[in-house]
């Protein structure tokens, strides 16, 4: 599989409107892996993809480990939220075109 047809599939997979967007997700992806990996596990994987793949993980940079600490907070249990606050006028219409 080559870098193109791994991108379309992901792409496919999100419903999304172009590949940019598949991209971008991938390399969040792959720098969170990469994040959870040492040095030497990170260049073995890349050493086993498909040559074209094996250069695209390598130009992914892992994601600082401070952000993903910081993501894990929204992980953990916190507080129960506030019931959200109702609007009568939208209760009563199917539309919200029509409360404006």
């Amino acid at each position: 599989m080559t870098v193109k047809e791994f991108l379309e599939t992901v792409r496919a997979r999100l419903e999304a409107d172009n590949v940019k967007d598949a991209d971008k997700v991938v390399r969040i992806v792959v720098g969170a892996l990469k994040a959870g990996l040492p040095q030497d596990a990170q260049t073995a994987l890349g050493r086993l993809l498909p040559e074209d793949m094996e250069s695209a993980w390598g130009e992914v940079e892992a994601l600082p480990r401070d952000h993903l600490e910081r993501e894990d907070m929204y992980l953990e249990e916190g507080p129960p939220e506030a019931a959200p606050k109702t609007c009568s006028s939208l209760d009563q219409s199917e539309h919200i075109v029509d409360v404006i």
